[in-house]
């Protein structure tokens, strides 16, 4: 097939610069990967002049927002592009003949590529397709293409290997690229890439079979709203390596037939109230100081755990840790991670300061988690795309499901089947890597 000629540049006079396309005289494979931004030139010329760019293109439509984000938004995370504004009246020059490509002005409106507002745009708005047979990179690396639905579709492919197990080859990042092209990006060496867009019909189910039985997790995931300003968490298992209610079961002998119950309750065979209370009773006379005894001696934090929250919140996020444990660990661990606020269950104490074997109502449980991060999303003025929660057990599957992503960390087979994501083999951090954070980025 020829390859698709493209007219000489024009020049067009805006503000106090002009700027000229730079194009090659095709469209080379070589050229795709480059981007838009990185062919343009900046001369002075006069100020009255409106602020255009113009995009010429055979027989394809250029439609790229660069804006500031709207009030309250959050820029791409990992935007590093200059960014303009418009004046409210679209205005534009056309040139060529009738058999020649006609150009068409673009209006930088106040929204960005990624921003959910693009998903407003008319039918017609959202048929046109991208420049360089429908897709290109901008310089964020942020990869985009036209679905066959005729709107902008943007995802990323994660292959995440556990730290402490760095199995992620060059190689194995090359086997998956094969069959699902798009752009690589390492964000840790041994531990994290992305492929920006992939163009597979289905990547996530074509990388885990390239992937076999290697002990690396793979995610497909929108690029929109990447960064996410919201994480809900549980405790138990998730960001301690422990079920505190089963330790605290082992100082009285009873660890067997507690945590028999709590299996079955995690994998959602049994009603978590009444598992909960039953187990409870089993632990009335137990001592306080023994309670904290176990809370200092056999509770361990998750790997990955206290970088999550660190990073997240450096970068301006709010974390919860809500739990259907008990507050004197959840209180405990969430300040030695950093969370800004923690939610569990109370237990209750007689005048002895020993367990009465009953906890306060109503109980957290898989409503509760839920509606904190509903309640959180809306006092914080997000939107569920901005949310993220993580857990692994069955009163998980409703804030999991709730969140605008959903991670299933080393869970029972229920919640792992259900969940938009699944991490299997990597540690808390993987969490990071899902939002494009690169290893530079985190706070250890």
């Amino acid at each position: 097939m020829p390859r698709q000629q493209i007219h000489p540049p024009q020049r067009v006079e805006t503000g106090n610069h002009r700027l000229r396309l730079r194009h090659k005289p095709s469209l080379h494979r070589r050229h795709l990967r480059e981007s838009v931004y990185q062919r343009i030139e900046v001369k002075p010329c006069s100020s009255n002049e409106n602020q255009l760019l113009i995009l010429c293109l055979s027989r394809l439509n250029l439609f790229l927002s660069i804006c500031q984000p709207r009030p309250g938004g959050i820029a791409h995370a990992r935007a590093h592009m200059s960014e303009h504004l418009m004046p409210r009246r679209r205005q534009f020059r056309r040139r060529g003949s009738r058999r020649q490509p006609v150009e068409h002005a673009v209006d930088l409106h106040r929204i960005r590529i990624d921003d959910p507002r693009a998903a407003l745009l008319r039918p017609r708005d959202g048929q046109r397709r991208l420049a360089a047979r429908g897709w290109t990179r901008y310089q964020h690396g942020a990869s985009v293409f036209a679905s066959s639905h005729g709107f902008l579709r943007m995802s990323v492919l994660v292959l995440i290997a556990n730290p402490n197990e760095p199995a992620l080859s060059s190689a194995l990042v090359q086997a998956v690229h094969k069959e699902t092209h798009g752009e690589i990006n390492w964000l840790a060496q041994g531990i994290a890439c992305e492929i920006i867009s992939p163009r597979a019909a289905d990547p996530l189910d074509i990388a885990r079979d390239v992937l076999g039985s290697q002990p690396v997790d793979a995610a497909h995931i929108p690029l929109a709203n990447r960064r996410k300003q919201l994480l809900v968490a549980d405790m138990d298992s998730t960001m301690i390596e422990q079920e505190c209610i089963d330790e605290l079961a082992d100082a009285l002998g009873l660890k067997p037939q507690v945590a028999e119950i709590t299996e079955r309750a995690m994998r959602g065979e049994l009603d978590f109230e009444a598992a909960l209370d039953t187990r409870v009773a089993l632990l009335k006379g137990l001592e306080r100081k023994i309670v904290e005894d176990v809370r200092r001696e056999r509770i361990t934090l998750a790997p990955g755990g206290r970088a999550l929250i660190q990073t997240m919140k450096a970068y301006g996020a709010y974390t919860a840790l809500v739990s259907g444990g008990f507050t004197l660990f959840a209180d405990y661990f969430a300040k030695r991670i950093g969370f800004d606020e923690a939610i569990a269950n109370v237990l209750e104490f007689d005048e002895t300061d020993r367990l009465t074997g009953t906890v306060d109502k109503p109980i957290v449980d898989k409503t509760t988690k839920r509606n904190r991060l509903m309640a959180l999303t809306a006092e914080k003025h997000l939107t569920t795309a901005q949310t993220m929660a993580v857990g692994d057990g069955a009163n998980d599957l409703d804030m999991l499901s709730a969140a605008g992503l959903g991670v299933a960390i080393h869970a029972k087979p229920i919640v792992a089947e259900q969940a938009a994501v699944r991490i299997d083999h990597a540690d808390l951090t993987a969490l990071l890597y899902l939002q494009g954070y690169n290893d530079d980025d985190i706070v250890r």
